[in-house]
């Protein structure tokens, strides 16, 4: 694409602030891409210091989206079936709620998230590609994960999983030390769930433990 070309979708997009280098977009502010039944990201972004905001499109890819953004990336309501593409550092919030076609994280292993992560009414099954890091909370409601595999994120919030197979397990807003010790002691693999492992790491952490909405949705051992 040329320097002429790249100049005129700026213009379409009211990007301002920017620069261009072999191709690459930088934008000193927010890039507001959204509402614009955009089939794919139109520039190859390099960093935004603001938001990103691409929501409500029907994305399938997040190829061309910046690096780095240094505040919000928000792409809820797209058609992503991954997130490969997606930027490695995000200073504020990943959002990724409605994007039906998401069952898991891949594309997220190399990202760290200042903010929180926030996966809400998708047909997220697994939690396969976790990101890095991420500063606040890990918000998977309404998805469809029923185990911690391929988790290893570490987060400075709470992990939400609210009307999801797990929550019956996790219960509500269980911080990163308590996640940790569901993963080192095994107690859930699949669906099959260790109870008397999951009651000692309760115990530890003063949390109940619901058996009979457990029994619900897993194989109790």
């Amino acid at each position: 694409m040329s320097k002429e070309e790249i100049e005129k979708l700026c213009e379409e997009y009211q990007i301002s602030n920017y620069t261009i280098s072999n191709g690459v977009v930088d934008v000193d502010g927010d890039v507001n891409i959204y509402n614009k039944k955009l089939s794919k990201i139109p520039l190859i972004f390099g960093k935004v210091t603001g938001d990103f905001n691409c929501h409500n499109n029907i994305l399938t890819s997040l190829v061309g989206s910046p690096h780095t953004v240094g505040g919000y990336f928000r792409t809820d309501y797209n058609q992503l079936t991954n997130l490969k593409g997606c930027p490695t550092y995000i200073g504020k919030d990943l959002l990724l709620n409605g994007n039906k076609n998401l069952e898991n994280l891949e594309g997220l292993e190399n990202t760290t998230i200042g903010g929180s992560l926030v996966v809400n009414f998708t047909r997220l099954s697994s939690l396969l590609g976790s990101p890095k890091k991420v500063g606040k909370n890990i918000d998977i409601r309404q998805s469809e994960v029923f185990n911690l595999d391929g988790f290893n994120t570490e987060f400075g919030g709470l992990f939400f999983s609210d009307f999801s197979p797990i929550y019956n397990v996790l219960g509500g807003g269980r911080d990163n030390e308590f996640i940790k010790w569901i993963i080192k002691t095994k107690v859930i693999q699949g669906k099959l769930v260790d109870l008397k492992r999951l009651k000692w790491v309760c115990s530890m952490f003063n949390k109940p433990v619901y058996e009979k909405r457990i029994n619900k949705f897993y194989k109790i051992v």
